[in-house]
């Protein structure tokens, strides 16, 4: 009965600080809708402190993009990105790659196998950026299969990659 009772207390202090970082995130995100960036970047940083791959996610999404104002810092969003991928954010893993696309310096072989990888997690752009690399290299049949796993979540550039296929 005690094993029960302490099993509770652990399970109960596990999930409460999940639901926290859920809610944080969430907040985070109303922000951002609201144009309160900076206020969405003070919960991110402070999440990213406890290892929360989805706030590192958003850090490296603001500054490589300039969402909201915030200005670009590409050097600043792949260290954000990076430290993302660390967790297997997929997301991250994508767009990690192509962020480092744009450098001159980047290293082909990990920009594919970030993009794999983020494809083989089931992040729709990732199959179809993967289909496109395999197309480069004429193969065909191995791109059409990712550009079908894009199209069943409903994405509507792979379901157009599939019809230049057919003809």
């Amino acid at each position: 009965m005690r094993l029960i009772f302490i099993w509770s207390i652990v399970y109960s202090i596990l999930y409460a600080d999940i639901g926290f970082e859920k809610n944080r995130l969430e907040q985070a995100w109303e922000y951002l809708n609201k144009n309160k960036t900076q206020k969405a970047i003070e919960i991110y940083e402070s999440l990213s402190k406890n290892n929360v791959g989805e706030a590192y996610y958003n850090l490296g999404m603001i500054y490589g993009f300039g969402i909201n104002g915030i200005q670009k810092n590409k050097n600043l969003a792949i260290s954000y990105l990076r430290k993302a991928t660390e967790y297997n954010h997929p997301k991250a893993k994508y767009h990690l790659a192509i962020l480092l696309k744009e450098h001159a310096k980047s290293n082909k072989k990990e920009i594919i196998q970030l993009i794999l990888e983020s494809a083989m997690s089931g992040y729709d752009e990732a199959e179809i950026a993967f289909g496109k690399l395999l197309l480069d290299i004429n193969k065909t049949d191995d791109a059409k299969q990712w550009f079908e796993k894009a199209s069943k979540q409903g994405n509507i550039k792979a379901k157009e990659f599939l019809k230049q296929l057919k003809n």
